[in-house]
């Protein structure tokens, strides 16, 4: 395959350009399908090409890899969005995409040729105009049974940092496959930041693979390159929008002959019966470790009920779990009740989303120790209905294992002082069946409607509606996943919903 490089750009263009080094193995360099709204340039954001220049970046990103294989194999890798989604935020970006796949943690360790290419192409794009911000790093297929990789990637950190003289250069790492419940590299990729400053993760639950069992597909590498942006964006302090934080654990238990057994990777179930035999409880871990402040937090669920309406309740817990060791009889004491909520009737087979469970309150006294969350969630009377909760062994995109929506000032869901009473939005999710559409309706009328990714990027807007109802249409919107729409009527009040596109 022959890359056409576009028009190189001159260096005093870059001076303000900030550049990330995009390293790793083959899900880094990209095997999903080049769609076509992953096709063209994109504006603000350059890639350094084969003659260490800028030029604007156009997939596939990996093709001036120095160390590349096949060229043809090279195709949409998670950098395109992450560029794509700090462009969104006002920045102008420079990607030194230089990955290779296959290749072990090993293999970029100090001295070795994987290092030194890196560090050259880094000094060389800052040549051509513009400043090192951090580097993205997604590796770990080929380590999995690696249980020093902690280790090896500190030290291989640490010598990029000094090599390219910054000390604390921001690090993001990626997640690795779920869907074959290999969650062991996972678990060490989630915990790199307790062993390196000014790194985090970006979690990989709900993504899917693209037929083989290894790489993602083309709408998981889109979503895995916003996760990284998000990511990024929380550890240097310049997120200011609402964001989804994904479980860290979750698991339940269950009573009676199963009270020795671990539940984990099973569905999440919430039962409570008049026996310990058939009684199951839910158990969920949340890192929170970025905030200092929070405004509001929500708990969110996708749940089956194919029983009758119940109200469920969700306490405090201790952190003292893991999601491969806990079972009935090992689990800690839980503590106060935060909130409850009634599991609706979804039918069969049909999961819908559980949304806004308000747990604000335990959150803000939390952020005062360890900022580690868990929850324990639990049948309130002994009625024998059953909800089953989407974990994040079975999560995807329009289907999300448990999250909580963690708020800023900039956007607000079911803010009380201003909210418009009698809002419905009806149904959700919306899809082919329904012909993509919303319908939204207001007693006090509707006037403008917005539509925002969970990144708080505006996808499309109506204006001066003038009537109570409104059937807003998602069918242009691309992309399957979650979507928060406000709506503001005549008197300037304003609500939110998040809505599912399937």
């Amino acid at each position: 395959m022959l890359f056409c490089s576009n028009t190189a750009l001159s260096q005093n263009t870059f001076s303000d350009l900030e550049i990330f080094l995009c390293i790793g193995q083959s899900n880094m360099a990209g095997r999903a399908v080049i769609e076509t709204q992953d096709k063209g340039t994109l504006n603000n954001v350059y890639l350094l090409n084969a003659a260490a220049n800028w030029e604007k970046a156009e997939n596939p990103l990996n093709k001036f890899s120095t160390i590349k294989g096949n060229p043809s194999l090279q195709k949409l890798g998670l950098s395109w969005e992450f560029g794509k989604t700090l462009q969104s935020y006002g920045k102008r970006v420079g990607l030194v995409v230089n990955a290779k796949g296959g290749s072990s943690i090993s293999q970029w360790a100090e001295g070795t040729t994987f290092f030194n290419q890196a560090v050259a192409r880094v000094l060389a794009a800052q040549k051509a105009g513009g400043t090192i911000k951090g580097i993205v790093w997604h590796q770990g297929e080929s380590d999995q049974g690696n249980t020093n990789y902690a280790a090896d990637f500190a030290a291989m950190i640490m010598a990029l940092r000094t090599a390219l003289s910054i000390s604390d250069l921001p690090v993001i790492a990626g997640q690795i496959r779920k869907w074959q419940g290999e969650k062991n590299i996972n678990t060490i990729i989630s915990k790199l930041k307790n062993t390196i400053s000014n790194v985090d993760f970006a979690s990989s639950i709900g993504l899917f693979h693209l037929g083989d069992g290894t790489h993602f597909d083309s709408e998981s590498q889109r979503e895995l390159g916003v996760r990284y942006a998000q990511k990024y964006l929380e550890l240097t302090g310049q997120f200011d929008n609402d964001i989804d934080v994904i479980v860290l654990e979750d698991t339940h238990v269950q009573g009676g002959s199963q009270a020795d057994i671990v539940q984990n990777g099973n569905l999440l179930r919430v039962r409570k019966t008049t026996g310990e035999g058939s009684t199951r409880k839910t158990w969920l871990k949340f890192d929170l470790s970025n905030y200092s402040k929070v405004s509001n937090v929500f708990l969110n669920l996708s749940g089956n009920n194919n029983q009758t309406e119940f109200t469920v309740s969700v306490f405090e817990g201790s952190d003292d779990w893991g999601e491969k060791t806990l079972t009935w009889n090992n689990e800690p004491t839980k503590g106060a009740l935060i909130s409850t909520f009634n599991s609706p009737v979804t039918g069969s087979s049909a999961y819908n989303l559980i949304e806004n469970i308000d747990i604000t309150s335990y959150v803000q006294a939390q952020l005062n120790g360890d900022k580690i969350i868990t929850l324990v969630i639990e049948g309130t009377t002994d009625d024998d209905v059953q909800l089953r909760i989407t974990n994040s062994e079975d999560a995807r995109i329009n289907n999300p294992a448990p999250f909580l929506k963690v708020m800023s000032t900039t956007l607000s869901v079911n803010d009380n002082n201003n909210d418009i009473k009698g809002f419905t939005a009806f149904p959700n999710p919306v899809n082919s069946t329904n012909g993509y559409r919303l319908e939204l309706f207001s007693p006090t009328g509707i006037d403008n409607i917005q539509v925002f990714s969970l990144v708080g990027r505006e996808i499309k807007s109506i204006n001066k509606i003038k009537a109570n109802t409104y059937s807003l249409d998602f069918s242009d919107i691309n992309s399957s996943g979650i979507y928060l729409v406000k709506a503001q009527d005549n008197k300037g009040a304003t609500t939110f919903r998040k809505i599912i596109k399937n």
